[in-house]
């Protein structure tokens, strides 16, 4: 019995690997298209560049943060938030310091230019794209401290009035507006785990949903929306709709090694991609080449290989490792 709970739980984890691979995945697609965006390049491909970035962005970020309040509740990790967040505080100043640096140093060749006033604001201004961890600190702090360990659909209701009223309000305080955002999909994923309903979904729920969601993002990108209001409300409802999907179906769909794979490299390739396509972004407008596709799918892939090659190299010099797993690295190192 407890062999076959091991394998549940094995189980369990790849799906997860392979959701997290998926949303890790989407985040380079559209760091990639923003980028081109930012730039100004392609010009002729606006529009076309411009929907693939409202998609995306539509969902890839709730995506994240169910996945990221599924695992913590999951793993009961406001237990053991001391060590968590410890680890996550130093890999954020690190990288936003890194990138600071790069950009600081790259000077006009970026498209956000950064001075010493950023650099000084990382403690309450994260430096794009780094805001997720500073927010994922923030919430383990929060939900560890005050011990929330059952999550009730008011606090989910709730939670979620508080997401629509802040896009409608657009609060630009800092990351107070992703805070007050995505809080209500980080219990999501709290809610999901404690109910088990990643465990009951049925196949013809999985078909509405993809009409209910195909509809929305109808009228999203045909701009069928009255006003700021309307607006907010199907962004939150395309952002749910989008995110439960993929979580699902992944989690009752065979899990694919590659997903699984990239899935383990997450927070890798999230500090590190921006740097490999932003630094392809400038050669590729060096050289004159001409191809959008070309780069969105070499900016993908190297995207994500490059972080995997240093996430793997990083575990032979152990050392390295501090980088991405600090308190981990230190335990090693003192044996």
């Amino acid at each position: 019995m407890r062999k076959g709970n091991c394998a549940k739980l094995n189980n369990r984890i790849e799906w997860i690997d392979a959701l997290k691979g998926f949303a890790i995945l989407t985040v380079v697609i559209g760091h990639c298209a923003d980028g081109i965006l930012s730039a100004g390049m392609y010009s002729q491909y606006k529009f076309e560049l411009q929907a693939l970035y409202d998609a995306i962005y539509s969902f890839h970020m709730p995506l994240f943060f169910i996945v990221s309040g599924f695992v913590f509740w999951l793993s009961k990790s406001y237990n053991k938030y001391k060590s968590k967040v410890l680890d996550f505080v130093i890999v954020y100043l690190i990288w936003d310091f890194l990138t600071w640096l790069v950009k600081f140093l790259l000077g006009a060749k970026v498209n956000k230019q950064v001075g010493f006033e950023e650099l000084l604001g990382i403690f309450y201004h994260p430096i794009a794209p780094m805001w997720y961890l500073y927010v994922l600190i923030i919430f383990y702090l929060i939900f560890s401290v005050l011990n929330i360990k059952k999550v009730t659909f008011p606090v989910v209701a709730l939670c979620g009035v508080v997401a629509i009223t802040s896009k409608i309000m657009n609060l630009n305080i800092g990351v107070i507006n992703q805070l007050l955002y995505h809080a209500y999909f980080f219990i999501m994923g709290g809610y999901i785990v404690q109910t088990k309903l990643y465990t009951k979904l049925k196949t013809p729920h999985v078909c509405m949903s993809c009409m209910v969601l195909a509809f929305n993002i109808y009228l999203y990108f045909n701009h069928v929306m009255i006003g700021v209001y309307v607006n907010a409300f199907e962004i939150f409802v395309v952002a749910n709709i989008a995110s439960l999907i993929c979580f699902y179906t992944i989690a009752k769909m065979k899990v694919y090694e590659v997903l699984k794979v990239i899935g383990e490299n997450t927070l890798q390739i999230y500090v590190i991609h921006c740097f490999v396509t932003a630094g392809l972004r400038l050669v590729f407008k060096v050289a004159g080449i001409n191809s959008l596709l070309l780069y969105m799918v070499v900016g993908t892939i190297l995207g994500v290989l490059i972080p995997v090659f240093i996430a793997k190299f990083c575990t032979r010099i152990y050392c390295l490792n501090f980088v991405f797993q600090p308190t981990k690295t230190i335990q090693y190192i003192k044996r």
